[in-house]
This record gives structure tokens, C-alpha cells and sequence, in this order.
């Protein structure tokens, strides 16, 4: 499952680019956040498949919204 293509984009019609740019560093420090927990911890236990794979969407998710919200910003800074 691709969650990155299930997911809507921010509603961005009123929000500035430093709004987005800083919105998106947000994005990125959950996503590297959550890396370190999962690459640090001793023992994870046995989480279920449903359970890992809702961990892989959100780093996912994370990964693609910071995209989006830099991209956005950016369109709207030369605009």
C-alpha cells in the first residue's frame, strides 16, 4: 500500500511559504524521529504485519508531506 499517493494535499491556499518552509523541517524531524526510535530500540518485540506496515506508510507520509510543503513554498516564493 502507497500511502504517499492516498494522501491530500495540504489545503494551501492561504498559507505563506515561511508558513510551509517552516511547517516541513516539522515533517522531516518526526520522520527521522521515528527512525531513531525504531533503530534504537533493543527489542521491538513481535509487532503484527498491520502494525509494521502502518509504521512504514508513516515514514512515508512524513517524507511526503515535508516534499510537498518545501515544493509549495518554493512555487510560492517566485510567485
Amino acid at each position: 500500500m502507497s500511502l504517499a499517493a492516498q494522501v491530500l494535499p495540504h489545503p494551501l491556499t492561504s498559507t505563506s511559504p515561511s508558513e510551509l518552509y517552516d511547517a516541513a523541517p516539522s515533517r522531516q524531524s518526526a520522520l527521522v524521529n521515528l527512525l531513531r526510535l525504531l533503530a534504537g530500540a533493543p527489542d521491538l518485540g513481535a509487532p503484527g504485519e498491520e502494525v509494521l506496515d502502518g509504521t512504514f506508510c508513516a515514514l512515508e507520509y512524513l517524507a511526503a508531506d515535508a516534499e510537498r510543503l518545501y515544493a509549495a513554498a518554493e512555487e510560492r516564493g517566485r510567485v
